[in-house]
């Protein structure tokens, strides 16, 4: 019911792509969604419409987003599964520059 209130195709947010899915060995359901562009839909505003409808227990990102993506998005990445300022994109660019910088030449 979530995941069809906030995916463009049922007349959610434009740019989500979104599933529900059953968890029955943690006794939750999960939504999963793609946001195809946080510019126009803000990771924020489609978090805020699925905590005023239902509780959350935790959030997690698969990849590395833009820092931008995550704007205002605080409480979303309070409640975030093995979330570290290193999954942002940028931080990751910077940290494999580094290391890239650093390697042994021979």
């Amino acid at each position: 019911r979530m995941a069809k209130a906030i995916r463009a195709s049922s007349g959610g947010f434009p740019y989500v792509k979104a599933l529900g899915l059953a968890l029955p060995s943690k006794g939750v359901v999960q939504v999963s969604m793609n946001l195809t562009h946080y510019q126009v839909t803000p990771l924020a505003c489609v978090f805020q419409r699925i905590r005023d409808e239902a509780p959350i227990h935790s959030t997690e990102i698969i990849g590395f987003p833009p820092q931008a993506a995550l704007t205002g998005a605080e409480d979303f990445l309070a409640i975030c599964e093995l979330w570290s300022p290193g999954r942002i994109l940028e931080n990751r660019i910077a940290e494999l520059t580094k290391s890239a910088g650093q390697a042994d030449p021979m």
